[in-house]
């Protein structure tokens, strides 16, 4: 009888590459079961986020186009525009050829307000199908014509002017534009106007391809929002988890490069997070991304304005800017997380997991009932203190991270059990196939999460920070531009410390966080290390103080900003 062809294979490719012992040495891997091992679960996680970033970015790569120029329609080659409609306007294509009004085929807008179908007349009822509804506000991108006309002067002072019109004035010869779109919904649209400035938005091609993404691409929408919410989630995890490995000291021998690997891998997750800000060519990724590159030509001396430089191909942010970090984003970060989880994975498979000196081998469901109480307590506490819900909020994407983790753990010892020794101590857990189908769990429910912030709340920017920016036409920062939250906290520290030592005091703690393991001389002797502790729970104490501060100015730039408008 033939052996299993599995077991061919494997015997194939071990005659050939000696797998073998690697395989009989990972059978027998076990994993520390203790008060805290719901902590271990945050590596794995972050892995699965990670080729969940892959994945989908690959996939946007394929429509996403990484340029500054102003987009033009491919067919007829004009201009596009932003136009907001002023009306929520359904369009029917009559299909009875009776009727005395109107003629087989006629396509007529109609204004409505609830179902779509509460604007027909009553003869239309059953006459006539719907093309297409244009709801109230909602933004489109369209060609329009300019042409030279005998128009009223026109003084603009909102962010739009109605297509077609013009206010009341001196009667001058004016360019005129009128968007390019279906007769019937013209007059029900408006020609978007940047409300800093007056002038017409046109959008870039980036912008539009985002966009593309987001309204034409089948499931575009739903990739694009678990491609953002999950780039959140990722830094979040990967915060946690090293956290998590600085507090349970498992950075001691012979753990050192396991610790330095991780410490590089989250530079590259923050980097990801810097250089896809500013791929959307909103206004918000633009400024965010400008004060961004500024910090080293203000702050650092000598070689900060090369460095700026660099970043930014010229001396102000543009579309070299924007394909620099497209090719940072799609091909130098990729290779190099690639190369670092590789050797991150290989150590931990060689070295095992660290146990905690002195931790108790009980009450793991304790700390994981604590954890995930304070994670619903402070989304709770979020929800009913703020006016505006903000789902990339650290006080959300924080929380929102632990809670699958919390639940897998629970679910995983319901469907896998767990094993005490007769004094009641926990016991080990074998990797393969136990702890590594908790972890299945823990991902499990981590994408039926993102699937549902995907669904239910799509990744968008409202406001004007998420109108196009056009480098062409004079800048005007937007009230409360800021970073992403995990950046917030050194946006703070560099606003309250003078620039240099703010930069001469990051630059240090990053050099210092990077060699922990051979400064803790207790834990790398396997004693506890109290002081380590106290300097950890101070670090992410400060991290989480100057976010929140952080976040205060900003509310109060915008109370600010709207206590001056409403005076005027």
């Amino acid at each position: 009888m033939k052996e299993p062809i599995a077991k061919r294979l494997y015997q194939w490719i071990d005659a050939r590459a000696h797998i073998s012992p690697a395989v009989e040495y990972m059978k027998n891997k076990e994993v520390p079961q203790h008060r805290h091992s719901v902590w271990y679960y945050f590596g794995g996680f972050a892995l699965f986020l990670l080729a969940l970033q892959i994945v989908s970015g690959v996939l946007l790569m394929l429509r996403y186009e990484p340029s500054a120029t102003p987009a033009a329609d491919p067919i007829s080659g004009k201009p596009l525009c932003m136009a907001r409609a002023i009306d929520s306007v359904v369009v029917i294509k009559v299909t009875d050829s009776t009727l005395f009004d109107y003629s087989l085929d006629d396509e007529v807008a109609f204004t409505y307000s609830g179902a779509p179908e509460s604007g027909l007349p009553d003869e239309l009822r059953g006459k006539s199908k719907i093309e297409y509804v244009i709801p109230k506000d909602s933004v489109m991108i369209v060609p329009y014509t300019v042409s030279a006309d005998i128009v009223k002067d026109t003084s603009q002072k909102d962010s739009t002017v109605m297509a077609g019109t013009q206010d009341a004035g001196e009667p001058t010869a004016t360019l005129h534009q009128t968007p390019d779109v279906a007769k019937v919904i013209l007059d029900h649209i408006l020609i978007v106007r940047d409300p800093s400035t007056g002038d017409i938005i046109y959008p870039s091609v980036a912008y539009v391809s985002v966009q593309n993404i987001m309204t034409n691409v089948p499931f575009g929408s739903f990739m694009r929002s678990i491609h953002a919410y999950g780039a959140n989630l990722l830094v979040a995890c990967v915060l946690l988890h090293m956290f998590s490995v600085f507090l349970m000291k498992g950075y001691r021998k012979p753990h050192e490069m396991l610790w330095m690997t991780g410490v590089l891998l989250l530079v590259i997750v923050f980097g990801f997070g810097f250089t896809g800000y500013l791929l959307p060519w909103t206004k918000l990724s633009y400024f965010a991304t400008r004060v961004g590159v500024g910090y080293p030509e203000s702050f650092i001396p000598g070689i900060g304005k090369f460095i700026a430089g660099i970043m930014r191909g010229g001396a102000e942010v543009s579309g070299e800017t924007l394909t620099r970090m497209f090719a940072l984003h799609v091909v130098v970060l990729p290779l190099s997380v690639l190369l670092f989880v590789t050797i991150h994975i290989a150590l931990l498979q060689v070295h095992g997991t660290g146990n905690p000196a002195g931790v108790k081998q009980t009450g793991m469901n304790v700390i994981a009932a604590v954890v995930g109480a304070v994670s619903l307590g402070t989304i709770a506490v979020y929800r009913s203190t703020t006016t505006n819900f903000d789902f990339t909020s650290p006080w959300f994407i924080i929380p929102i991270t632990i809670l699958p983790v919390v639940v897998g753990s629970f679910l995983g010892q319901v469907l896998l059990g767990r094993e005490k020794s007769s004094e009641g101590q926990l016991l080990p857990v074998r990797f393969y196939w136990n702890f590594a189908m908790r972890d299945y769990i823990v991902w499990l429910i981590g994408l039926a999460l993102l699937v549902a912030l995907a669904t239910f709340s799509p990744w968008r920017i409202e406001g004007d920070s998420g109108f196009p920016i056009d480098t062409t036409k004079p800048l005007v920062t937007p009230i409360g531009i800021h970073p992403e939250w995990y950046f917030m906290f050194a946006f703070e520290f560099l606003r309250l410390v003078p620039g240099e030592i703010a930069m001469i005091l990051i630059a240090a703690g990053g050099a210092v966080w990077f060699v922990i393991p051979f400064l803790d001389k207790n834990s790398q002797h396997g004693r506890k290390s109290s002081r380590f502790t106290w300097i950890g729970i101070a670090i992410i104490a400060g991290f989480l103080s100057l976010t929140w501060l952080s976040y205060r100015a900003v509310d109060d730039e915008f109370r600010q900003a709207a206590a001056t408008s409403h005076m005027k």
